[in-house]
């Protein structure tokens, strides 16, 4: 519950409920309200089409600090990293079962 209350609030890095703010807010909050924005991004909406997977990373790094935490941008990164080298390990092994 912690964790979902303290991402239902947008706002600079420094701007937290309950009175949480820089370090003492939970990593795992502020990593969800990055991957929150870039699905946002990422996703058709009646004003605009997705932007690209390079413009939302470009869009999170240039955030990164001013309006996101810079360590949950690194995490969230890191973490889409590794997502996609699973992907091509997985896409390369059912390729060399074939």
């Amino acid at each position: 519950m912690q964790t979902s209350c303290a991402t239902t609030r947008g706002g600079t890095a420094s701007e937290y409920p309950n009175g949480l703010s820089g370090q003492r807010s939970l990593l795992e909050a502020r990593i969800i309200w990055v991957a929150d924005v870039y699905a946002a991004m990422t996703s058709d909406r009646p004003h605009r089409r997705a932007l690209s997977y390079e413009v939302s990373v470009s869009e999170l790094i240039r955030g990164s600090g001013p309006q996101f935490d810079a360590t949950a941008v690194e995490a969230f990164l890191a973490l889409d990293s590794a997502k996609s080298h699973l992907a091509v390990s997985a896409r390369e092994s059912l390729h060399a079962q074939v």
